[in-house]
């Protein structure tokens, strides 16, 4: 049994000008929706910054969002990390980066941490009086 009478070629020429048309139709669509719907200033005001636009667009209510957390547990000499991002508002809301901080630091932490540099016989790490945490903790991971 044939669903059309027509040869595949023809077939073929209506399917691509059906998707060409089809295809303008749904930016255009998806563009006014977008602007109707205001995903950033959604998530500016309501003071959830953490949520992705996307996520954002599709729901009509923020506090039934639930964010997704994913405890990492890396450790360096003993001391847990633990990873952090950074926003910006420059000119529109981005995640501006993050990276990996020690949590409570002090002054012990940083002594246990280059005597953990001395005791696995690496002779250059960053031998400092001041307490610099992001040289530091950059080194140990690049070792590490």
């Amino acid at each position: 049994m044939v669903l059309f009478d027509l040869p595949l070629d023809v077939i073929e020429l209506i399917k691509d000008e059906l998707y060409r048309l089809r295809k303008k139709n749904c930016m255009e669509e998806f563009k006014n929706e977008w602007v109707d719907r205001r995903p950033h200033y959604k998530l500016v005001t309501s003071g959830r910054e953490t949520v992705h636009v996307g996520r954002s667009f599709l729901t009509t209510d923020l506090k039934k969002v639930s964010l997704i957390n994913i405890p990492t547990k890396y450790y360096i000499g003993g001391e847990l990390l633990s990873t952090y991002m950074k926003y910006g508002y420059e000119p529109n809301y981005r995640d501006t980066g993050g990276g990996m901080e020690i949590l409570g630091k002090s002054r012990k932490k940083y002594e246990k941490m280059l005597n953990f540099c001395e005791d696995c016989g690496w002779a250059d790490y960053p031998k400092s009086r001041y307490q610099d945490w992001y040289i530091l903790l950059n080194y140990l991971i690049k070792k590490e």
